[in-house]
Order: structure tokens, then C-alpha cells, then sequence
């Protein structure tokens, strides 16, 4: 059962991670470079436990992890009771799964708080977008039978305005068979934007992405979406961590210092949302 608001800190990211924070090439066969990115999520998490912790323990405070470098992560959230989803994609474009078929075995034997599945879509591109279908449909149905509350985040793209490829994206998904618990979805800019995607969701809570975005348009798209009344909370991953990462590794702060200063950032949007 989730509960809501939500404010996830998601940091499931792998080719992204290594391309811009570990200046690495993935996948990787470096044992070296995979301790360096499993240490570099375990701090993330250690930030998160700081404001789990402060919090209370609040079940509205959650993480998003893959297994490949969180699989220690995930089992600790676990054992803790904290939300957690797991990432069921593999990294990189077109749409895979990391289990590949075996994907609903292994959801079965973790059972996380949910599942999660990132997938790009462009409005138009037919032969890509059925094969992306198919897919979303096939895990939307496994989770169902597992009564595993599922994640859907479908970065769009398309030739009309982001509202209306949104609207067009979740319509053309959800005829296929996607039946989602939970929308993670990019900003958009105005409560009109919002009203124009919530007329195909249903009643599907929807959570607001970071996208990596500067923290001025984070808390910009927040505020709106909050004051909208129609979205539910927020995961925003690399806007909170990556700078703070970047400059650990390079040595101009401790572990410490990183570790605390992703704990305020964290802390920065769970304010913005509570506030708005």
C-alpha cells in the first residue's frame, strides 16, 4: 500500500551515472569502477536515511534503486519498512527488460514496495511505439497479478506541446493494456498543462520528475503542479545528488559534506512541495 504525497529520491540511473558523474563508459567489466558507483548510491541512501530518520520514519519519504549497484540498498530498505521501488528496465533505449523474461520471477521473489519502468516514447513513431506498447502491457499485467503496485515514467517527446504529446503518450498506452498505480511524469508549466494530461489518467496519482533540471525549474514545476491539485509528490534524483558527487570525486569536499549536502537538497524540495 503506498501513501500519499510522495517524495521519492530516485537514484536508479546507471549509464547516465557513469557517463556524467563517474566520466566512465557503461556497461563496465571494472570491478574498480562498479565499487566506485555502488559506494557512490550507498551515500546517496545514507543521505536519505537522514531525513527518513528526522522525519519520523515517514512511509511518504521513499527511494527508487536499480539492482545492479543497490542491490545492498534495496534489501536494507526492505528490512527498515521504507518505500522502495525497484527499477525493471535495462539501461539505455529501445525498451528492455533486465530480467528479460524472468522479470515477473524475480519482482515475485523481492516484492518491493513497487516496480518502476522508465521508457521513451515519440508521438508518431509507430514501429518504435507498438513494440514499446506490447512491453508496458506485458508488465502492467504481471504486476497486476502480483498485486504489485507499478510505476510507469514515459519521457515524451513529439511535435505537438509537451501537454499534448503527455496526453496523446498515456491515451495510445493505456489503450494497449498499461494500467499503472502510479504516473511519474516531467513538469509542465501550468495547471491548464496539468488538467489537459489528468483527462486521460483517470484518477491515477501522478508524481513530478526532476529531469536533472536546474533547482529554480524543479521548484517552479512543483509549485505548480502542487497548486494544481493534480500531482501527488515528486522524484527528483540528479537535480539533488550529482553536483555534490562531482565534487567529492574530485576532492573539493568530504564524504561527509557530500553526504550532508544531498540530505539538504532532499530536504530543499520536500520543503518546496510541503509549502506550496
Amino acid at each position: 500500500m503506498i501513501s500519499y504525497p510522495l517524495c521519492i529520491l530516485p537514484f536508479d540511473h546507471r549509464s547516465g551515472f557513469f557517463k556524467e558523474i563517474l566520466h566512465e563508459a557503461y556497461p563496465t567489466t571494472s570491478e574498480t569502477e562498479m565499487m566506485r558507483a555502488r559506494e557512490l548510491k550507498r551515500m546517496i541512501y545514507e543521505a536519505f536515511l537522514t531525513i527518513w530518520e528526522a522525519s519520523g520514519k515517514n512511509e511518504r519519504l521513499g527511494i527508487l534503486v536499480d539492482e545492479e549497484f543497490g542491490d545492498a540498498i534495496l534489501k536494507d530498505a526492505k528490512a527498515r519498512g521504507i518505500t522502495h521501488f525497484l527499477t525493471v528496465e535495462a539501461s539505455g533505449s529501445p525498451l528492455n527488460f533486465v530480467h528479460g523474461e524472468k522479470f515477473a520471477e524475480v519482482l515475485a521473489e523481492r516484492q518491493p514496495t513497487g516496480a518502476k519502468i522508465l521508457t521513451r516514447y515519440k508521438v508518431g513513431d509507430e514501429e518504435t511505439n507498438a513494440r514499446t506498447r506490447r512491453l508496458l502491457g506485458e508488465l502492467s499485467h504481471a504486476c497486476q497479478n502480483l498485486k504489485l503496485p507499478l510505476m510507469a515514467e514515459i519521457l515524451v517527446s513529439g511535435p505537438h506541446s509537451p501537454a499534448e504529446n503527455a496526453k496523446i503518450t498515456l491515451s495510445e498506452c493505456q489503450e494497449a493494456g498499461l494500467k499503472p498505480d502510479l504516473w511519474k511524469l516531467e513538469g509542465l508549466d501550468t495547471a491548464a498543462d496539468w488538467q489537459l494530461v489528468r483527462t486521460v489518467t483517470s484518477h491515477t496519482p501522478i508524481i513530478v520528475l526532476g529531469r536533472n533540471a536546474p533547482t529554480e525549474q524543479v521548484d517552479a514545476w512543483l509549485k505548480v503542479g502542487k497548486q494544481s491539485g493534480l500531482t501527488q509528490g515528486f522524484a527528483v534524483g540528479r537535480t539533488i545528488f550529482e553536483a555534490p558527487l562531482i565534487a567529492y570525486l574530485g576532492g573539493k569536499i568530504t564524504r561527509a559534506e557530500a553526504v550532508e549536502t544531498i540530505a539538504h537538497n532532499y530536504r530543499h524540495f520536500i520543503t518546496v512541495w510541503q509549502t506550496s
